[in-house]
């Protein structure tokens, strides 16, 4: 696949028509026929080209969404990986009732023990108590 070079010119229409006519990257991406991340980088690099231009109260509160879309995105994905591994209860149910519906298997103890002699011996559990 072969890189496309854009004029710069072309790169700052495309990312005005969205900044300033208020439109989705997906719709400028679709009337221009491109890709989305590359415009999304174009309007990125736009915004941190441009920030001085913005008033600081304006520039504070960007940096602050950005900063918490971050922060949901990683809570977001470490929840995921809690889930997979099954760390996170389901469905709000305490420990308890889930052992009650799902207890944990106890392993039975075997009722012969074969010893080296060949010959095998009972065992029976003590009577505690």
């Amino acid at each position: 696949m072969t890189r496309t070079k854009y004029p710069d010119e072309f790169k700052e229409q495309v990312v005005r028509e969205i900044l300033e006519k208020e439109r989705t990257i997906a719709s400028v991406v679709a009337s221009y026929d491109l890709v989305p991340q590359t415009v999304g980088g174009w309007v990125a690099k736009y915004k941190k080209k441009h920030a001085e231009d913005q008033d600081p109260e304006a520039a504070a509160e960007s940096a602050e969404i950005a900063r918490l879309k971050a922060e949901n995105r990683e809570l977001r994905t470490e929840m995921r990986v809690l889930e997979k591994n099954g760390c996170l209860l389901r469905e709000r149910t305490s420990v308890s009732e889930r052992h009650r519906a799902h207890p944990p298997r106890r392993r039975q103890l075997p009722r012969r023990i074969h010893v080296r002699t060949g010959r095998s011996i009972e065992v029976r559990p003590l009577a505690t108590g």
